[in-house]
């Protein structure tokens, strides 16, 4: 990766020296010379794809320094957050489910507050979109209910 890098950069800086030796002959003519469009095209292309290997590098660092990469939520959690919803910038309510209890929190910058305990009719009724195993509604229901919102029926 290294040496794939290091011959990138070297090709990077020898493609001004091509397209100015390729230049030079046919600055002799006087005027009506046209610059080399081949070797522009060429020094775009590799500093693009440079910067290209630079971002990609630098995500695999990040993510790779944090120990953690990018994790998606376990089939079996035991922890959901069903809704959550902002009350100013940095105040919210979330209904979360932890196993079979479901409850109703404030959150603030510096505390979080249990306000209810719901029952598992009021979660049941409040949410009937069946839930699939990442924690997340399915496709198919979030689409159904936004051609039903749309259409300017009642989401069930």
């Amino acid at each position: 990766m290294k040496r794939f890098f290091f011959i990138a950069l070297i090709g990077l800086y020898q493609v001004p020296i091509w397209a100015s030796s390729a230049d030079s002959t046919s600055a002799d003519t006087g005027f009506g010379t046209t610059p080399d469009v081949t070797g522009m095209v060429v020094r775009m292309v590799l500093s693009l794809g440079v910067v290209l290997l630079l971002i990609w590098g630098a995500v695999y660092l990040l993510q790779h320094l944090s120990g953690k990469g990018i994790k998606q939520k376990s089939a079996n959690s035991f922890i959901r957050v069903l809704d959550r919803t902002y009350l100013s910038p940095k105040k919210a309510i979330y209904v979360i489910q932890i196993g079979s209890r479901s409850l109703a929190v404030g959150v603030t910058d510096h505390q979080m507050t249990p306000l209810i305990e719901l029952s598992s009719e009021e979660i049941l009724t409040a949410y009937p979109t069946p839930i699939a195993s990442n924690g997340m509604p399915s496709f198919a229901n979030l689409l159904k209910d936004m051609k039903t919102k749309f259409s300017g029926g009642q989401i069930s």
